[in-house]
């Protein structure tokens, strides 16, 4: 298995995403009443996005890298 590198800003992107995902998540509330932005709808399909747009970019690193 190859090692590969990552520049600051890639890493801080990814981390800036993930944080992000858990931010939604963990802002879930199960009331009737609650803003669309709190739901548990919106929380699974905001962080599917982000993962599914943090796989791509984990992919376009590691097929950059393969290239170098």
């Amino acid at each position: 298995m190859n090692d590969i590198t990552i520049t600051r800003y890639q890493f801080d992107s990814i981390m800036e995403s993930i944080k992000s995902a858990l931010d939604v998540c963990e802002r879930v509330d199960y009331n009737d009443d609650a803003k669309c932005e709190d739901t548990a709808p919106y929380a699974v399909g905001w962080s599917k996005a982000t993962l599914k747009n943090l796989v791509t970019d984990l992919n376009r690193i590691l097929e950059y890298s393969n290239n170098v």
